[in-house]
């Protein structure tokens, strides 16, 4: 549902499958990735349906602390 990884150039990818965030908290994490898209850190990121599901920063602190945010988000809503 959500990864968070090194890639081999140093930066961290953090990638969202749109299809499995839950519908309550789909507005959050879209405003959340939407966010992420917008730091000076994001050397790229990728949409679809106007859904920013995956972005690469330049730093690891940048990248876990939003990787946190968004566990926090989606884990109480995913289904058991």
């Amino acid at each position: 549902m959500i990864f968070l990884g090194q890639l081999s150039n140093g930066q961290f990818r953090i990638e969202v499958d749109p299809d499995e965030i839950p519908s309550e908290t789909e507005t959050q994490v879209n405003e959340l990735m939407g966010k992420l898209s917008k730091l000076k850190t994001c050397s790229r990121f990728q949409t679809a349906a106007n859904t920013v599901f995956q972005v690469d920063l330049k730093l690891g602190t940048k990248a876990e602390t939003a990787y946190d945010e968004l566990v926090q988000l989606i884990r109480p809503h995913s289904p058991k």
